[in-house]
C-alpha cells in the first residue's frame, strides 16, 4: 500500500503523500480538506502535540516546481526529482532531492491577509 501511496497514483492520494515531513518532530504531513471551497492544507501527523505551522498545497506546489525549475507543478517529475520535504518552520521548506541535493528555501503563504485587513474585517464585524 505504501508503494501506491508514494507514487501519487489514484485519486486519494496526492504526489505530496508520503514526501513531506515535519521539521520539527519528523513525523509525516497529512493532507486536510476542510470544505470545496476552502484551500487545502498539509498539516503535521501529531496535531497539537507539535508546534509546526501548516502548508498550503497550492504554496506547496508553488515552491516545489520553482526550486525544480518548473513554469508549474508537475507531479511525475516531483516524484521523480524529490526525496522528501521538511516542513513545518515559519515560511521555511528544506527539499530533498533522489540525487543528494539538498536546498533550503524561504517562501511567502499565500492568501495570507495583512494583519491592518484582520484588525478592519474584526472592527467591521464587531460594528453589526
Amino acid at each position: 500500500m505504501k508503494n501506491y501511496m508514494a507514487n501519487g497514483k489514484g485519486t486519494r492520494f496526492s504526489a505530496f503523500t508520503t514526501r513531506i515531513r515535519c521539521a520539527l518532530c519528523g513525523s509525516s504531513f497529512r493532507r486536510c480538506k476542510v470544505k470545496n471551497d476552502r484551500p487545502v492544507y498539509w498539516r503535521c501527523s501529531k496535531g497539537g502535540q507539535c508546534e509546526s505551522v501548516s502548508i498550503r498545497e497550492d504554496d506547496l506546489k508553488r515552491v516545489a516546481a520553482e526550486v525544480m525549475g518548473l513554469k508549474s507543478f508537475n507531479g511525475d517529475v516531483f516524484r521523480e526529482k524529490v526525496e522528501y520535504i521538511e516542513a513545518g518552520k515559519q515560511n521555511c521548506l528544506i527539499v530533498h532531492f533522489n540525487d543528494g541535493r539538498i536546498e533550503e528555501t524561504s517562501y511567502t503563504p499565500s492568501g495570507r491577509r495583512s494583519k491592518a485587513r484582520e484588525k478592519e474585517s474584526r472592527e467591521e464585524w464587531q460594528r453589526q
